[in-house]
C-alpha cells in the first residue's frame, strides 16, 4: 500500500492516550491504479453535520455528532455514546486530482474516492539513448 496518505506522527504518538474533549474516527484506507479511498466510521452523524476540505495539501474530515434522543423521561443513568467533534485530517500527494474528489455518507460509513490525476495513473516510459 502506498504510504503517502499518512496521520501526523504526533497523532499517532497520542493514539494510546484516552481523549476526553474529542475523538478521531476510524479509517480504512484502500488504493488501487485509479484512486485512493478512504472509509470513515462516523455513527450517528448526519449529513448536515459532516465537512469534508482539501486545503494546502491536507484533507480535512470533521463531524459534529449530537444525541437528541433520551432514554427514559428522567435523566440518563449512565451514557456511554460518543458526542462531540470528530477531526482527522491527512496529507495527500499532488498526484490526487483534487477536483474530482467525491463522498458518500450512508449508514455511518463515509466514503472517499480521490482519484488520481491521468499521470498518476500510467508509468512514463523514458527513451534511452545510446551513444
Amino acid at each position: 500500500m502506498n504510504l503517502i496518505l499518512q496521520d501526523n506522527f504526533f497523532d499517532r504518538f497520542f493514539d494510546s492516550f484516552p481523549r476526553l474533549e474529542s475523538r478521531r474516527p476510524n479509517v480504512d484506507i484502500g488504493e488501487d491504479e485509479k484512486s485512493f479511498v478512504l472509509k470513515v466510521d462516523l455513527p450517528g452523524a448526519k449529513k448536515e453535520n459532516v465537512s469534508v476540505k482539501v486545503e494546502n495539501d491536507f484533507l480535512t474530515i470533521s463531524s459534529e455528532i449530537k444525541k437528541e434522543d433520551k432514554l427514559s423521561k428522567g435523566s440518563n443513568i449512565y451514557e456511554e455514546r460518543f458526542q462531540g467533534r470528530y477531526d482527522r485530517s491527512f496529507k495527500i500527494p499532488n498526484t490526487i486530482n483534487v477536483d474530482g474528489i467525491d463522498s458518500r455518507l450512508e449508514d455511518g460509513v463515509l466514503t472517499l474516492n480521490l482519484p488520481k490525476k491521468e499521470s498518476a495513473k500510467k508509468p512514463k516510459p523514458i527513451d534511452i539513448k545510446v551513444s
